[in-house]
């Protein structure tokens, strides 16, 4: 028996020129995808670089849309402020304000509108800001003012402090609201 050659023996897959051209296509795919990378040059998503001499900027893409929508801001309120001044004594004078920008802009208003009215001696009994107010006119108790978030509420909270001790007479001398107020 003679000997084989050896070309007879090895087998050569058919598919190796299969396997080059194939790696060739991922690395020029792959040089595709990375030059895209690099074109954006560091800029965000719908920018591209724009340069001159000694200067660099991202400048917006023309009719590329972001995803996100811009958000408007959080509404803004400002408090509203009430304060109720009365004079000492069986025939008080009140002088009651609401809706006033600032706590010391409501205590003033009403102490000078407690001074109006024909008070003597007014003094600050009660400030109170963003919610509603009901003063009560308690037979022989001192007024009393009671807050709600609206006026019923407030109104109601001093009816049940006199029913709850046995007192009769109660009635609502003032009620009324300094709520904040939206500004933006």
């Amino acid at each position: 028996m003679s000997p084989r050659p050896l070309h007879k023996y090895r087998r050569i897959p058919m598919n190796i020129g299969f396997t080059a051209l194939a790696r060739a296509a991922i690395f020029v795919i792959a040089l595709l995808v990375s030059g895209g990378a690099l074109a954006e040059g560091g800029c965000p998503p719908g920018q591209y670089p724009q340069q001159g001499q000694g200067w660099r900027t991202c400048v917006p893409i023309p009719g590329y849309q972001t995803e996100q929508a811009v958000q408007p801001p959080p509404p803004a309120y400002a408090s509203r402020w009430g304060a109720v001044a009365s004079t000492i004594g069986g025939d008080a004078v009140f002088g009651i304000v609401a809706d006033q920008p600032g706590r010391d802009v409501a205590e003033k208003a009403a102490i000078a509108e407690c001074s109006r009215r024909g008070g003597q001696d007014c003094q600050l009994n009660f400030t109170y800001a963003n919610q509603c107010l009901a003063v009560m006119e308690i037979p022989n108790h001192p007024n009393q003012p009671f807050t709600g978030g609206t006026e019923d509420e407030a109104t109601s909270q001093g009816l049940d402090y006199c029913k709850t001790n046995g007192i009769l007479g109660c009635r609502v001398y003032y009620s009324g609201c300094s709520l904040s107020q939206r500004i933006q």
